[in-house]
């Protein structure tokens, strides 16, 4: 649950899934809140110089308690890669990586969490194998291991646990490793 150091990985394949650079590359996400279910939580997610800012209000407000976002990739990813890594900042609460592998909306993600601390760029290498399947915030027993790069369709954050009140996470760019 916090990530692995880069240098404990062997990061001789690299392949970007996505990265940031300015609002255009933005337009490819998507912002998916506990509104969907009649909650309150909202979320943005803006571009920075170089990479993007998700951040929000996480609302218990009714039945709430979520936000998230998500980009479907654009390029099929490879199946040489063993883990994600990215670059995130965050506030000390944590949030959870999240992988999907079917287009369809109400299929499970997988998910991985990670600890971040106030005001730190922290670089998470995080191995597939690591992930966790999960449909609407329960754990799916009898889902298959997420081992194979090839299969990832869509990437993207989400807060949740109960961590009321403003949130704020930085990340740049998403790699396959």
């Amino acid at each position: 649950m916090n990530g692995n150091d880069a240098s404990n990985t062997n990061t001789s394949y690299v392949q970007t899934l996505c990265s940031i650079r300015d609002s255009s590359d933005i337009e490819h996400w998507a912002v998916i809140n506990d509104g969907v279910m009649g909650g309150r939580s909202q979320s943005t997610l803006k571009a920075l110089p170089a990479g993007a800012i998700f951040s929000g209000t996480v609302s218990a407000e009714n039945g709430g308690g979520f936000a998230s976002v998500r980009t479907t990739l654009s390029n099929p990813t490879a199946p040489a890669g063993r883990a994600i890594s990215v670059r995130v900042r965050g506030d000390g609460k944590i949030y959870q990586f999240r992988i999907r592998t079917d287009p369809r909306r109400d299929a499970p993600a997988y998910k991985y969490a990670f600890t971040t601390e106030p005001g730190v760029w922290k670089e998470l290498v995080m191995p597939l194998g690591e992930f966790q399947a999960s449909f609407r915030g329960r754990s799916v027993a009898d889902a298959a291991a997420l081992v194979e790069s090839a299969a990832i369709q869509q990437v993207g954050f989400l807060i949740a646990e109960k961590q009321f009140g403003a949130f704020k996470l930085e990340f740049d760019d998403i790699k396959l490793v």
